[in-house]
């Protein structure tokens, strides 16, 4: 199917990374700050009331960190093992396998604190949604 990224979202993102990105790296990339409890936390009201605001990868090496945390949980939810763990997406509960989604859960929050540091408290960055 087509993808469903504007082709401004997708320009932006394309002129800080220095090249052409997939619909399903960027999908993997808003999954890693969607996943992050950190994030949800910071965001929670904004969550329940309105689309998530992500923001534009700070350049390349950032978004290719950001897209290996992404796929991680995506693995994790496709894996053909059993689901053991319980675990949300925003606001959604859903089952994950807790070998692969725990790591992967700790790096979303790790890597949001370490991007946004001081300004968990401020606004947050410019958004790519």
């Amino acid at each position: 199917g087509n993808a469903n990224f504007s082709a401004t979202c997708v320009e932006a993102v394309e002129s800080i990374v220095g090249e052409r990105v997939s619909a399903e790296e960027l999908a993997c990339y808003l999954v890693s700050y969607l996943a992050s409890e950190r994030y949800q936390d910071r965001f929670a009201d904004s969550l329940r009331h309105d689309y998530p605001k992500i923001p534009l990868p700070r350049g390349r090496e950032n978004f290719q960190q950001r897209v290996s945390i992404g796929e991680r949980i995506k693995e994790g939810f496709f894996a053909p093992q059993p689901l053991d763990m319980e675990w949300t997406l925003g606001h959604h509960p859903l089952k994950a396998k807790s070998a692969v989604l725990e790591l992967a859960h700790r790096e979303c929050d790790a890597y949001f604190e370490s991007e946004w540091g001081s300004l968990l408290e401020d606004q947050p960055p410019e958004s790519a949604t």
